[in-house]
């Protein structure tokens, strides 16, 4: 019967160091998406032309930030080329 107990406890160990890491892995992967969304928030303030992208927004309005960049690019583009005229 020990050799039984003595496997339920090797069972219930692995388990619980299973879980701990699976924690962590949780807790790293969350603090990294925390640390990328204030990322895409301080891209967009820095394009400088009023964009603003809370770090709490949705993937997909997030997802709009490359548009963002390309159509002021564009802008400032064509207001460079129009001046030079």
């Amino acid at each position: 019967m020990s050799d039984h107990v003595d496997k339920a406890q090797a069972w219930d160990a692995s388990r619980a160091s299973y879980q701990k890491g699976y924690d962590r892995g949780v807790a790293e992967a969350a603090a990294e998406n925390a640390a990328l969304r204030q990322i895409i928030s301080d891209a967009a303030e820095a394009i400088g032309n009023g964009a603003f992208i809370a770090p709490t927004c949705s993937i997909e309005f997030m997802g709009g930030l490359p548009n963002e960049i390309r159509l002021h690019i564009a802008s400032i583009t064509t207001n460079s080329n129009a001046q030079a005229e």
